[in-house]
C-alpha cells in the first residue's frame, strides 16, 4: 500500500515538473505584424489575437483542464508572456500612430 502511494507521489511530481506549461528558459515566439494597419481598431485586435497564440504556443498549447495544479502553471506562463509583449505591442502602436514604423522591427516578441 505504501509503496503504491510512494510510486504514484513520485510519478506525478516528476509529470508536473516536466509538464511543458512551465516553459522552456528562453523560448520565445516572433508574431509579425507588418502587414497589418495598427491605426486601425481591426489592425490592434489582428495584433492581439497573434500575440494570445503565440502565447498559448510558448506555453505548451492547451492544458488539461481537469489538472488544476497544471491549468494555474499554464495560465500564469500565458500571463507573463502577454506581459512581456506589452511593451513591444505599444511601442508599435504608438509608432504606427506617428508614422515612424521602422521596416526592419515590425514584429514583437513573445516569451513567457
Amino acid at each position: 500500500m505504501f509503496s503504491t502511494l510512494f510510486r504514484t507521489a513520485a510519478l506525478g511530481a516528476v509529470l508536473l515538473l516536466s509538464h511543458p506549461a512551465a516553459a522552456t528558459p528562453g523560448k520565445s515566439v516572433t508574431v509579425r505584424h507588418a502587414d497589418l494597419d495598427l491605426t486601425a481598431v481591426a489592425g490592434r485586435q489582428t495584433l492581439e489575437r497573434r500575440i494570445a497564440h503565440a502565447a498559448m504556443s510558448v506555453c505548451g498549447g492547451r492544458p488539461d483542464y481537469r489538472n488544476l495544479t497544471e491549468t494555474r502553471a499554464h495560465n500564469r506562463c500565458v500571463a507573463s508572456a502577454l506581459e512581456s509583449a506589452r511593451p513591444s505591442i505599444e511601442l508599435a502602436v504608438r509608432s504606427a500612430a506617428t508614422r515612424q514604423l521602422a521596416a526592419r522591427d515590425q514584429n514583437v516578441r513573445v516569451a513567457p
